[in-house]
């Protein structure tokens, strides 16, 4: 799935690596060269050059006994080309970067005017520009429909839901969870908050339990393929305390038949690195419209 989050954080490990590579090459001058020859049997023979008493080099086999000299050497050799690469990937992902994000400034736009969304809307699905579109009516109507079917929801901790929602009345645990809900409903998405899971019975029986006290964040369906999906949250991975229960947790939801990216959609953040409302929308737009 193209994700512009996807390509920032390969933006910021080829930064890492063109990094560690820089510093690499400039504190390991290239003083010996290897020399690599193709045997018999798709077999390869090392040898370096060395400086003679006398003057001039000399070439000096290398046995495989001597593989870390000889791996040392050939890294030499592919730093540099390697640096190469990384720099010209970093830049064409940056490029992609910028012009997706000027992309985007069209949504914005669509969305502080709807007039001219309204205007618009018809002839940018007949040019096939459905990017910026929302589901047509019958859609919109069915998964608001199903969003209003009565459902059990979690009742754990009442008092942690202070953060208020774009729908009137509804209140959630993270100021996330409420910017994801205003993505759900500019986009008409199906979603329930925090509906118990029922887990089907063979599960039960294969864990040899009762039940499974599991509701995640949100209940999603894909009213076109009528699929359901779960979508999890994790808002504090910056969080000692969260990170060390995410394990329990998480083997709760695989337990309940949940795996993710094929009924289970994560998502997660930390206050350096917040949620990426862009990646949001491309999620909604790939699993749910």
């Amino acid at each position: 799935m193209f994700s512009i989050d996807n390509l920032r954080c390969r933006s910021a490990a080829l930064d890492a690596e063109i990094q560690y590579l820089q510093n690499y090459i400039s504190s390991h001058p290239v003083t010996e060269h290897l020399t690599i020859r193709k045997g018999d049997n798709d077999s390869f023979y090392y040898s370096k050059k060395v400086a003679r008493q006398e003057g001039g080099k000399k070439e000096k086999y290398l046995p495989q006994s001597e593989e870390n000299e000889i791996k040392k050497l050939a890294y030499q050799k592919y730093a540099p080309l390697r640096l190469k690469d990384a720099i010209r990937e970093k830049k064409a992902i940056d490029r992609m970067i910028r012009v997706f994000s000027q992309e985007d400034s069209v949504t914005k736009y669509m969305q502080k005017h709807p007039g001219v969304y309204a205007m618009l809307k018809d002839w940018l699905w007949a040019k096939g520009d459905d990017d910026l579109l929302a589901p047509d009516d019958e859609i919109r109507q069915k998964a608001e429909a199903w969003k209003n079917i009565p459902y059990k929801r979690s009742q754990t901790n009442p008092e942690w839901l202070k953060y208020p929602t774009i729908i009137k009345g509804l209140q959630v645990r993270s100021k996330a969870e409420a910017d994801i809900i205003g993505r759900f409903e500019h986009f008409g998405a199906a979603y329930h908050y925090e509906e118990y899971f029922d887990i089907p019975e063979h599960l039960l029986n294969l864990y040899r339990r009762n039940s499974f006290d599991i509701h995640p964040d949100f209940k999603c369906k894909n009213m076109r393929t009528g699929k359901v999906y779960w979508w999890e949250h994790q808002g504090q991975w910056d969080n000692p305390k969260y990170v060390s229960d995410l394990p329990a947790r998480e083997e709760l939801l695989y337990k309940a038949g949940l795996v993710p990216w094929k009924n289970l959609i994560i998502t997660t953040e930390t206050q350096e690195l917040p949620l990426d409302i862009q990646w949001v929308d491309e999620i909604i737009r790939f699993y749910l419209l």
